[in-house]
């Protein structure tokens, strides 16, 4: 995958986050909010109208079982971006975002 030199790999290794410059670039032009632990920053099957910069906190990325449970996904933490495919793309989110603390 090539990325830009303000991007970097998440401790997974399948995606990147920005540097610090870059996301303070970022934090400049966006919307700032608080979220409290428990709260759906995205809701799986809805249209994705926005990008989301965690800059402090973790989320887990979910989706919902045919049993009605919740499967995890992926955890995300601080720099890193989420919604930005679907953003590009305009689908639907594929997965709910899910503050486990305060992001």
């Amino acid at each position: 995958m090539a990325h830009g030199a303000g991007w970097h790999p998440t401790t997974d290794g399948a995606h990147f986050a920005l540097d610090t410059a870059d996301a303070e670039a970022l934090h400049a032009l966006g919307l700032h909010r608080t979220f409290r632990r428990g709260q759906r920053l995205v809701f799986e099957g809805t249209a994705a109208g926005h990008v989301v910069i965690i800059e402090s906190g973790r989320v887990k990325v979910v989706i919902s079982t045919i049993e009605g449970d919740e499967k995890i996904l992926a955890v995300r933490g601080s720099g890193e971006i989420l919604g930005d495919l679907s953003v590009v793309s305009g689908d639907c989110a594929t997965a709910s975002v899910i503050t486990m603390e305060e992001v």
